[in-house]
């Protein structure tokens, strides 16, 4: 939606409902950083990352894979077989590579809490502060891990920008004077970074940590209560 007239044209919708990645994001997003927490450095780590990535369609793949392909230091190889994509939550896969004439194979998860095994729990509190330093910048925060004797151990922790859209602002002040009254973010992303995303635009209503399935639940319970609601995925241009 790109100038005001074509928002005017929406005066008798009451509420807009956002996904956030994308959306009110660029959707191209940025690898800003990677903590190694396991016994691999950071250049195993975001080789196997850009492994499972491959194929993948979600922008923060996009964002690992041309971090990985950006990388001037040697690159480990790493194969994959068995994968599967979690919808919402990331990516497994069994994984095998090289590494100082030793052979690893193991199952690998990318993606979040949820899917990796990562609790708050299995995290050192150097970490945990810098994961909360990125979410209250609105960043995103993906975990690796991989089976170890039975164990999910935590290996990498990939901080990720996607910064807020070209005019996205101007849209939202163009809503608020249309009297749209209600804004709503639905995001599968961790609360305190849509927190964070939200308190840049001036929207009150964002809920995080949402699978595909939940989002549609919300989207149902607007239609139960007689919103008239505009729906904004990504496939739509602000």
């Amino acid at each position: 939606i790109r100038d005001r007239s074509s928002i005017e044209k929406l005066s008798h919708v009451d509420t807009i409902v956002f996904d956030k990645t994308g959306t009110l994001t660029s959707g191209t997003p940025e690898q800003k950083e990677i903590i190694s927490v396991g016994g691999f450095d950071q250049n195993i780590c975001l080789a196997i990352a850009a492994s499972l990535e491959e194929g993948a369609q979600h922008p923060f793949a996009k964002a690992i894979l041309e971090a990985y392909s950006n990388n001037t230091l040697e690159n480990t190889v790493a194969s994959v077989e068995n994968m599967k994509q979690i919808l919402g939550q990331g990516v497994e896969a069994d994984v095998s590579f090289e590494h100082e004439d030793k052979k690893f194979q193991s199952r690998w998860f990318l993606g979040n809490e949820s899917l990796t095994g990562i609790s708050a729990d299995s995290i050192r509190e150097q970490e945990l502060a810098e994961i909360q330093n990125w979410r209250e910048k609105g960043y995103s925060v993906l975990y690796l891990s991989n089976e170890q004797d039975g164990n999910t151990k935590l290996q990498a922790i990939f901080c990720i920008e996607d910064p807020l859209r070209k005019g996205i602002k101007d849209f939202i002040n163009t809503a608020n004077d249309l009297g749209i009254k209600n804004k709503v973010i639905l995001s599968g992303d961790h609360q305190a970074s849509v927190n964070a995303v939200a308190k840049q635009l001036g929207i009150e209503q964002a809920f995080g940590g949402l699978s595909p399935h939940q989002k549609l639940e919300w989207l149902n319970t607007y239609r139960a209560v007689s919103y008239t609601h505009l729906t904004l995925p990504t496939i739509y241009s602000v």
